[in-house]
């Protein structure tokens, strides 16, 4: 299944990327967009910088300034993998708009409910009246009848 991850259309403003792009120019660009594109994925994010680079086809060195000289990547504790700073903000925000809407959801579901609740209790109440007023009807048509007979 295809994922996808926002890019901002300003990105190669970004002072960050400005100095990336600066020192490396458009391979070091290209580079930082395809790990971005491999985290998304969620393939394989260790820091075997060998195979990574064999597999992107580029110098160890240079794959290896993209991951660590700009502030654009963080890399584990243990040192054997590595993770995105703009992705993680990208879902923090995401989940923070879900449960946003998560909770206005049952704000709204709960809402409705109650007015369902009151709209019955209201129609409830218009039954009950509706039937004393038959009654009191039946009542003054029995009464006439009796007039009548009598």
């Amino acid at each position: 299944m295809e994922q996808y991850f926002s890019h901002k259309s300003n990105t190669h403003n970004n002072p960050k990327i400005l100095e990336l792009r600066i020192r490396h120019g458009m391979s070091g660009y290209g580079v930082y967009f395809y790990l971005l594109e491999k985290l998304v994925e969620g393939n394989n994010c260790s820091l075997d910088y060998q195979s990574l680079a064999y597999e992107i086809h580029v110098e160890v060195e240079l794959l290896k300034s993209v991951i660590e000289d700009f502030g654009l990547f963080t890399i584990s504790e243990d040192g054997k993998s590595f993770s995105s700073i703009e992705l993680k903000e990208q879902y923090e925000q995401k989940d923070s708009i879900r449960k946003k809407r998560a909770e206005a959801g049952r704000a709204g579901g709960l809402a409705k409910a109650q007015n369902k609740k009151k709209e019955t209790v209201a129609n409830a109440k218009e039954t009950v009246a509706n039937a004393k007023e038959t009654v009191a009807n039946a009542k003054e048509t029995v009464a006439n009848a009796k007039e009548t007979v009598a």
